[in-house]
């Protein structure tokens, strides 16, 4: 390892004879959160864990560049360059198995075609769907369905209306706060598939479909929370 885009030429002759071998050698960069750091002992350049990264208890393994991180925290490059830390990443956005990983593919760490910083963009043509926190591949024709969340946004009002209820106070506001509550949690409530179908009537409590659904392509975060 040496400074990026450096070569050497190394020049090797034989006696006798006098025959001479011409090698070439380039010097690789340092894994992506590694800096370059020289030994003032023995004049020799190695490959560190970053300050930055050591500075917040990260572990860095410089024989095959690959950093540890802390429980449910998101590691990775901010404009590809600085190292970064979150010490904890969204619900469900990170693969919560990998503990070891080199930033030079950080979207190893991510959940449901997501990457990015903390996990928070989808890969590629993927867009952001309702019911879920993964990315899947979306279509424009999913604006259809605009018709049917008119007809049972009018029909809620109206039920709303004759049955003289308020989402404001009393029974129906202290469930919908607690549909709330287990919604923003659903990860952790709702891991296992069998707890499937009262994930989903919790979030009709919610006014949620609660089901992985599309709306139009490249629909991303704040397009949905502004929707929802």
């Amino acid at each position: 390892y040496g400074p990026e885009m450096v070569s050497l030429t190394l020049v090797l002759s034989t006696y006798p004879g006098g025959k001479q071998t011409v090698i070439e050698v380039k010097l690789l960069p340092c894994e992506p959160g590694f800096t370059l750091t020289s030994n003032s002992s023995n004049n020799l350049m190695t490959c560190d864990c970053s300050l930055f990264f050591t500075s917040h208890g990260v572990v860095c393994d410089a024989s095959d560049g690959t950093v540890t991180r802390n429980k449910n925290s998101w590691i990775g490059l901010y404009n590809n360059t600085l190292p970064a830390l979150a010490s904890n990443c969204p619900l469900d956005y990170c693969n919560t198995t990998i503990i070891k990983l080199s930033l030079a593919s950080p979207g190893d760490l991510c959940n449901g075609g997501r990457t990015g910083i903390i996990c928070g963009h989808c890969h590629g043509n993927l867009s952001v769907i309702f019911g879920s926190s993964q990315c899947k591949v979306c279509s424009d024709m999913w604006l259809m369905t605009l018709v049917m969340f008119a007809v049972l946004g009018a029909l809620l009002v109206a039920t709303l209306f004759f049955l003289n209820l308020t989402v404001t106070q009393g029974t129906l506001y202290g469930l919908i706060f607690y549909a709330n509550i287990i919604q923003v949690n659903s990860p952790i409530f709702f891991s296992q598939s069998i707890l499937k179908p009262l994930h989903i009537i919790v979030s009709f409590v919610n006014l949620d479909l609660g089901l992985p659904l599309c709306f139009y392509d490249g629909m991303d975060n704040a397009d949905k929370a502004g929707l929802q």
